[in-house]
């Protein structure tokens, strides 16, 4: 019996560990819906938690806090490329740095346009742009991410970003 208490105690204390009480039903259950759909539920859980403005927050602020995210961390990405490429001496590893500079440009880009799409509650065109960033950050992957493991995690954090934005877009237009 007292291994069952435990157990159940456990599943209680581990519930509101998850999903705790300072975030409202809905918020909480569209931030679960978005964050299924992508490569890793804690970190996109808790980015939304951490800039959550109040606690219960509609489909529009919770998109808008990933179109921000996603381009903070872009840019912090960027910068991060930017740096190693600078530094580096080998000329072939310089070259696929660009590969990755140039493609953060473009994600700044459209993330940047996507923003004022947003803005202007054009959210069929903000989809439009943010669906073409993933590729970007797969590229960059693809030709460097694995042998720099910093940038790797940047990269699967931003392919997160990216998704998050695009998944919480889609639920505006449904």
């Amino acid at each position: 019996m007292k291994k069952m208490n435990y157990n159940i105690s456990f599943c209680v204390f581990l519930f509101l560990c998850i999903f705790p009480s300072s975030i409202v039903g809905d918020t909480q259950s569209l931030i679960t819906k978005i964050c299924l759909q992508t490569d890793n539920f804690s970190f996109c859980r808790g980015v939304f938690v951490a800039h959550l403005y109040t606690p219960e927050l509609d489909i529009k602020g919770l998109t808008q806090i990933a179109l921000t995210q996603t381009l903070a961390y872009a840019s912090n990405t960027r910068t991060f490329i930017q740096r190693a490429k600078d530094a580096e001496r080998d000329p072939n590893t310089k070259n696929l740095y660009k590969i990755c500079e140039s493609g953060y440009g473009f994600l700044l880009d459209q993330f940047s346009n996507a923003n004022l799409d947003f803005a202007k509650g054009d959210y069929k065109s903000m989809n439009f742009l943010v669906g073409k960033c993933e590729r970007f950050v797969n590229d960059c992957q693809d030709v460097l991410g694995s042998s720099v493991p910093e940038l790797s995690k940047k990269n699967l954090e931003n392919r997160v970003l990216v998704k998050m934005s695009l998944v919480s877009g889609q639920l505006i237009v449904k």
